[in-house]
């Protein structure tokens, strides 16, 4: 019951309106006393909860005495909240599209934190790139990006070991072998650094994620002259150069 609980507030439900709509939908009809008892929700809120979720149209009360309580069909209610949900998402989406064509000054260096966001920003770029440039030595972030990756996106990978890329579909190319150290950990001050991963998307943005302990940092960059040194410094490290 917990997991469908958790659903419910993913969807704006109160945790005591989660509770109380979840116990009625698995009971199918129960007193305000029976829910309490069911939902672990206090008896002094029941009533409260219950009006609320009648007004919102997941609640009908039966007549009866004492008064009872079903909850309207989960597979019609919910199906109409999902509609109305995705109604207004894609309402949002193209407002905000509208709304990039506005000319806003923007800071062209910036940090993410957290795996959520750093994960957004990363697809985000790749969904949006035609030629892009992906170094790294993990070959679960490469799968990530061949999956999020436009028909036409042109990916080159400049790793440690070919070998790790095998059935890519996507140019490989090595660093000499005296600078594959970039992709180890490191350990300053008893804080443990790692580079993840750098991407840089048609020579004008560029994002590279690291841990640091045991935080997940992004850094977006769109400096043209910076994302150029970059390009040049990590393709001047290739093996043959």
């Amino acid at each position: 019951m917990r997991n469908i609980i958790e659903s419910l507030k993913k969807l704006g439900f109160t945790e005591y309106e989660a509770r109380v709509y979840a116990a009625l939908a698995l009971r199918g009809e129960a007193t305000a006393s029976e829910i309490h008892k069911t939902s672990g929700v206090p008896r002094t809120k029941v009533y409260e909860v219950l009006k609320s979720l009648e007004s919102k149209g997941f609640v009908e009360t039966i007549k009866s005495s004492p008064a009872s309580f079903r909850a309207i069909d989960p597979e019609i209610i919910l199906e109409d909240y999902k509609e109305e949900i995705l109604s207004t998402v894609n309402s949002v989406v193209e407002f905000l599209k509208d709304a990039k064509h506005e000319k806003f000054i923007q800071h062209p260096v910036w940090c993410v934190r957290g795996s959520s966001g750093v994960r957004n920003r990363a697809k985000e770029l790749v969904v949006n790139s035609r030629d892009l440039i992906v170094i790294t030595s993990r070959r679960d972030f490469v799968e990530r990006i061949m999956d999020a990756r436009g028909e036409e996106t042109r990916i080159v990978i400049v790793t440690d070991d070919s070998t790790k890329f095998n059935g890519v579909e996507a140019e490989v190319m090595e660093i000499r072998r005296d600078f594959r150290a970039i992709f180890d950990e490191t350990v300053i001050d008893g804080i443990k650094y790692r580079f993840e991963i750098l991407l840089i998307s048609d020579g004008y943005e560029s994002f590279g994620v690291y841990r640091v302990g045991d935080e997940v940092i992004g850094v977006s960059i769109k400096l043209p002259l910076i994302i150029l040194f970059q390009k040049m410094v990590f393709l001047g490290l290739l093996a043959g150069k």
